[in-house]
């Protein structure tokens, strides 16, 4: 009997670890974010873009827009490979049903190939759930005006 109930606890604690890791956040958000980077960080003190977005928020669709605004190290990155910290920022996503906003905690800014850039952000759920969701995208200098297209998820990008 103490076997079994030692045997018990353990998998409820590894149920727990498991789910802890598959939602970052409550609720869970997950998407396609896409949109334009609307001012320079040297113009307006931080980076400031804004677009659509095409959710899943605890599995049901969700369409709406958001609005980011970040700063980091400068100046950009000028040789492939490269990378700069993004140091702060702050963000709203809107849904017709859902309003949700946080802080852009973390993430990195690293040089592709001709005028792109690998873009990765913690970004925390302050308001309207809690916890974490992760952006994971490219930010396009090659033409004006200039897009960023990623994906909203539950963990962060592999290394």
């Amino acid at each position: 009997m103490k076997r079994l109930l030692q045997l018990s606890v353990g998998l409820v604690a590894i149920m727990m670890i498991a789910t802890h890791t598959l939602a970052a956040s409550t609720p869970v958000i997950t998407g396609i974010a896409s949109g334009l980077e609307l001012c320079f960080q040297f113009i307006c003190g931080s980076a400031i873009f804004g677009g659509d977005v095409q959710l899943r928020v605890d599995g049901k669709p969700r369409k709406g827009s958001f609005l980011v605004a970040v700063t980091h190290q400068s100046p950009l990155p000028d040789e492939e490979g490269e990378t700069v910290l993004i140091l702060s920022g702050d963000w709203v996503i809107a849904t017709r049903k859902d309003v949700f906003r946080g802080d852009v905690t973390s993430g990195t800014i690293t040089r592709l190939a001709g005028n792109n850039f690998a873009v990765n952000a913690e970004l925390t759920l302050e308001n309207g759930g809690t916890g974490t969701i992760y952006f994971s995208g490219t930010l396009s200098h090659e033409q004006f005006p200039f897009t960023i297209v990623g994906v909203i998820s539950q963990a962060p990008p592999a290394p």
